[in-house]
C-alpha cells in the first residue's frame, strides 16, 4: 500500500462559514477565494500547468485567472455561491472533478490536496479502509456504504454497494482508477461522505470515521487524518466559569466545573487516520477555538507535514454536520481551524509553528480575552 492514498478526504473541500446577520448587505464580499494543491499520486511530485474549470450551477463553464505558487498551490477567486462544479486536467493524466462546492464571500474554501493520477494507471483496482466511530474510536461493523463517482458527489446514480465486517472493513474490487465518493451510515450515526481514490491494484488504508448523533444542543468536532504524521492532536480552548480559560487536549482531557462536564476530549488517536474527537456538552457565553497540533513534527521549523496529512475536521451540531474543514497547504505545525461563538462559526485556517502542546492557546501571539 501507499501511504500517499491517505491524503484524499476531500469532503472538507466545502468550507462553511457565517457571515454576522447584522452586516450590511452592500458590505458582504460577493467573491470568494478557492485553494489547492496538487501532487501526483504516488509520487509527491508538484504538478504545474493544470488547467482549471468552473461551473456554477446552472450556468456555463469558464476558465479562472489563477495564481500557482512553488509548493504546487492553485489560488482563484470565484462569485459567492454553491453548487459550482470545478474540473482539473493535464495532459498525459486523469481529470478530477469535484462536484458542490461552496465558495463564501470574503473566505477562502480549501480543498483538500489532490493526487492527480498519471494515465499509466488508467486500470482496474480495489479500494478498502475501515469505518470506525468518531466518539470511541473503535471499529464499527454493520455499516453500509454507497459508492459514486467524482469528488463530492453526493446524490445520483450508486455504482457498487458494501457493508462492513465485524472488524469494521469495507471492499470494493474491479475499480476504474479514478475518483469517487463514499457515502456511510448507520443506525444511530450520521450519515456522511468521504472521497475514495484508486491509482493502483490495491488501494487500502482509505479509513474514515462517522459520529454518532447527539442531544440538540451537542457540539462534536472530529479530526481525521492520513497515515502520516502518525500523531496529530486537538485542541480546542473556550470560557471557563469565571474569568479564566481552558484548554482542552491530550494532556488535559477535559474541563469540568462544580460536578458538570462542560468539555471533553473523547478520544486520543497517537498511530494515525483518527479520530480524534472532542464533544463540548455545555457550552458557555464566549469564543471557543479549535486548533491541530503536529505533535509528531513538534519539534521543526520546516515541516509542511501536517499539511500533506489530509486532515479533515468536521463540526457536528446535534445531529447535523454544521462545517467542514480541509488542511490548507503551507509549512507548519500548528493549524488553526476555526472559532465558535453562539452558534456562529468562524473560518481561520492559518498555519503556523508551535512546539509545546501546552502552549497552542495563542492566535498572533495572544489569547482571547477571558469571555
Amino acid at each position: 500500500m501507499r501511504s500517499t492514498i491517505l491524503r484524499f478526504l476531500v469532503l472538507g473541500s466545502i468550507l462553511v462559514g457565517l457571515v454576522a446577520a447584522c452586516t450590511p448587505a452592500d458590505l458582504v464580499p460577493t467573491e470568494g477565494t478557492v485553494s489547492v494543491r496538487v501532487i501526483e499520486a504516488g509520487s509527491d511530485t508538484v504538478l504545474d500547468g493544470i488547467t482549471i474549470q468552473v461551473q456554477p450551477s446552472g450556468g456555463s463553464i469558464t476558465t479562472p485567472q489563477t495564481t500557482v505558487q512553488g509548493d504546487g498551490s492553485y489560488t482563484f477567486d470565484l462569485t459567492a455561491a454553491t453548487g459550482y462544479t470545478i474540473t482539473f486536467a493535464k495532459p498525459g493524466y486523469l481529470t478530477a472533478t469535484y462536484n458542490n462546492v461552496t465558495v463564501v464571500g470574503g473566505q477562502t474554501t480549501f480543498l483538500a490536496q489532490l493526487l492527480l493520477i498519471d494515465n499509466d494507471f488508467d486500470g482496474q483496482g480495489s479500494a478498502s479502509g475501515i469505518i470506525t466511530d468518531a466518539f470511541d474510536g473503535i471499529a464499527l461493523p454493520g455499516a453500509s456504504l454507497s459508492l459514486r463517482t467524482e469528488i463530492n458527489t453526493f446524490s445520483g446514480n450508486v455504482i457498487a454497494t458494501d457493508t462492513t465486517d465485524a472488524l469494521g472493513a469495507y471492499l470494493f474490487e474491479g475499480l476504474d482508477a479514478g475518483y469517487y465518493t463514499a457515502e456511510v451510515s448507520a443506525t444511530g450515526y450520521i450519515p456522511s461522505f468521504f472521497t475514495i481514490v484508486v491509482y493502483d491494484t490495491t488501494n487500502g488504508g482509505q479509513n474514515f470515521s462517522i459520529a454518532p448523533v447527539g442531544s440538540g444542543d451537542l457540539w462534536r468536532v472530529v479530526l481525521t487524518w492520513g497515515q502520516t504524521p502518525s500523531d496529530l492532536d486537538s485542541h480546542l480552548t473556550g470560557p471557563a466559569v469565571g474569568d479564566e480559560r481552558f484548554h482542552v487536549y491530550y494532556g488535559n482531557r477535559s474541563y469540568a466545573a462544580d460536578s458538570v462536564t462542560y468539555v471533553e476530549l473523547d478520544v486520543d488517536d497517537t498511530s494515525s487516520y483518527g479520530p480524534e474527537t472532542i464533544s463540548i456538552y455545555e457550552q458557555l457565553s464566549g469564543t471557543y477555538r479549535y486548533s491541530v497540533h503536529d505533535y509528531s513534527n513538534r519539534g521543526s521549523t520546516s515541516s509542511s507535514g501536517l499539511s500533506n496529512s489530509g486532515a479533515l475536521v468536521r463540526v457536528f451540531r446535534g445531529a447535523d454536520l454544521v462545517a467542514t474543514f480541509s488542511v490548507p497547504s503551507g509549512a507548519g505545525t500548528l493549524w488553526t481551524v476555526f472559532e465558535l461563538t453562539g452558534t456562529g462559526i468562524v473560518p481561520i485556517s492559518t498555519m503556523s509553528y508551535e512546539s509545546s502542546p501546552a502552549s497552542v492557546t495563542a492566535l498572533g501571539g495572544a489569547e482571547l480575552p477571558a469571555k
